[in-house]
């Protein structure tokens, strides 16, 4: 189904209010689609002549749909196109009390885009689609949003995130290898992204179980995506890439609720007390608290309207802060 003009002036509309300056996030989602944007930079090195070209290509060839798709979370402008196509309700109209509940997996791009891109440029240069993956930050809500963030770039609908193995101590890697061998049936069809704590296993432990891993599953069908959870002084089995620390200051914070309070309608200084209210309570002596920082964010996420949050933001305050040190 072509788009009219009309229609393919609004997806481009949203696009580049989003994106013109993050061509890198719409890198990402492409990549997701198995695209890059170089395939569309040749005609033009400007952002928008390069995002109208996308958008050209995508309804031309038939994978619109599934750029709407990945792109939704994060614009929700594109609902408004998506109404007309009979694809999704318009996000524009749907009254304040029922919007849609964010996914920080899929918005809070500013901490992740790192690790997406070391995890992007070594899956495509992997020999088999069997991939492993170390991140020396093991915090659940990190953990959490992290997995669903690489099945979103696995696309979403045909990936699967296990539940968390632990490796080390009485989990040892024999029993451990055989609960992954245990998963071969689901990736006959599906993507698998397989968190594994791994704090407490030596390198004798850790090893064993890599090789045993890749021993099983030496070229699966689909991918499947190991990532492990190490202490900072671990040595990686080969094969295994280490993924850079997630690192963000409190300018990163103010940027994320600010943009997420104008897609949602709000007044943008309400995106910065926002912003400020995470900031002071997940931060100690100068230094953000990650788990803190994913814990507030889960927490305020799903307030539909600002009066909602700050009524809820007020009972927060009323509790004293633990002092530092």
């Amino acid at each position: 189904m072509g788009l009219t003009g009309p229609q393919a002036q609004a997806f481009i509309k949203a696009l580049v209010d989003r994106y013109t300056k993050r061509l890198d996030e719409l890198d990402l989602l492409l990549r997701g689609l198995d695209k890059t944007l170089d395939e569309f930079r040749s005609a033009t090195a400007l952002p928008l002549g390069i995002i109208a070209t996308v958008v050209d290509e995508a309804d031309r060839e038939g994978w619109l749909r599934d750029l709407y798709r990945v792109a939704l979370a994060e614009v929700p402008a594109l609902g408004v196109v998506g109404a007309e196509l009979g694809w999704e309700s318009a996000v524009a109209v749907v009254p304040p009390a029922a919007l849609p509940v964010y996914d920080p997996a899929s918005i809070l791009g500013f901490d992740l885009v790192p690790l997406e891109q070391e995890f992007l440029r070594v899956r495509v240069k992997a020999a088999s689609r069997l991939v492993g993956f170390a991140v020396t930050y093991g915090e659940d809500p990190f953990l959490r949003f992290f997995c669903e963030r690489l099945q979103a770039l696995l696309k979403r609908e045909s990936t699967h995130v296990q539940e968390r193995l632990a490796l080390g101590g009485r989990f040892g890697a024999s029993a451990q290898v055989n609960r992954v061998k245990s998963y071969e049936p689901m990736l006959g069809y599906k993507n698998l992204v397989c968190p594994v704590t791994a704090e407490d296993a030596t390198a004798a432990e850790l090893e064993g179980f890599w090789q045993g891993v890749r021993a099983t599953f030496a070229d699966p069908a689909k991918d499947l995506v190991m990532l492990f959870t190490v202490l900072p002084s671990t040595t990686t089995p080969e094969g295994v890439a280490m993924l850079p620390e997630p690192v963000f200051t409190g300018v990163d914070i103010g940027d994320w609720t600010t943009r997420v309070a104008t897609d949602r309608g709000w007044d943008p200084l309400e995106g910065y007390q926002w912003g400020d209210f995470i900031k002071k309570r997940a931060g100690a002596e100068g230094r953000l608290d990650i788990r803190m920082v994913y814990d507030y964010l889960q927490m305020t996420m799903p307030f539909a309207t600002f009066g909602d949050l700050q009524a809820e933001i007020e009972k927060w305050r009323s509790y004293a802060v633990p002092a530092s040190g």
